[in-house]
């Protein structure tokens, strides 16, 4: 007969997290297989983002 004790077995947190892990990882695989775009140009548009880069470097060659 077997006395060894089975090992722990893995909490439910642990299972739903990992489940998330996946879940998030294939989203964004199919997003990026789909042609997805990213980056501040999703947000604003070309003119703004130029004005917005223009104003960061007058600032800093003001300080």
């Amino acid at each position: 007969m077997d006395n060894r004790e089975s090992p722990p077995k893995m909490p439910r947190w642990v299972k739903v997290f990992g489940v998330i892990v996946i879940v998030l990882l294939l989203v964004f695989v199919i997003i990026h297989l789909l042609g997805g775009e990213h980056g501040p140009g999703r947000h604003i548009s070309t003119d703004d983002f130029a004005g917005f880069i223009a104003l960061v470097i007058k600032g800093k060659q003001l300080s």
